[in-house]
């Protein structure tokens, strides 16, 4: 089994789902911590994400919001693709050594390709990341890389 990450980044974490989770309930979706995406032999799992139903299972085939909390080392972005091929819309990319948020948006491309590009804003939850990263109550310090 492998180790949670550094309690640094389960608070902020704990953070931004707080943040998402009023937005995604005035829009009737359901907000979840740490959930299996996909199913038991290909599966990734986002530090949270909101969905149109409370899944009652323990694989997840889609979401319409993933976050991704980085940490030094993490394999945040190489998610990207799986993200895409599952029928994600969003991920919301949260750098606490940058204190930054990052709406990135499924977007279709060449014929079967899909890709994601930065968005200003969520098209599912509303909010600019610029609106939500002064309500973030950032760790002091960090986890060494």
């Amino acid at each position: 089994m492998a180790p949670a990450p550094h309690a640094w980044h389960a608070r902020v974490q704990v953070e931004i789902l707080t943040l998402l989770a009023p937005l995604a309930r005035s829009s009737g979706l359901v907000t979840l911590g740490p959930f299996n995406l996909g199913n038991p032999t290909d599966f990734r799992v986002p530090d949270g994400g909101c969905l149109r139903d409370a899944p009652d299972a323990v694989w997840v085939p889609t979401a319409l919001v993933v976050v991704e909390v980085e940490s030094p080392g993490d394999e945040t972005w190489d998610k990207l693709g799986f993200y895409a091929s599952a029928g994600v819309e969003e991920v919301f990319v949260v750098s606490p050594t940058r204190r930054e948020l990052v709406w990135l948006a499924c977007s279709v491309g060449a014929p079967g390709s899909t890709a994601y590009e930065r968005a200003e804003a969520s098209r599912v939850l509303g909010p600019a990341s610029r609106d939500l990263v002064g309500s973030v109550c950032w760790p002091a310090g960090g986890p060494a890389g």
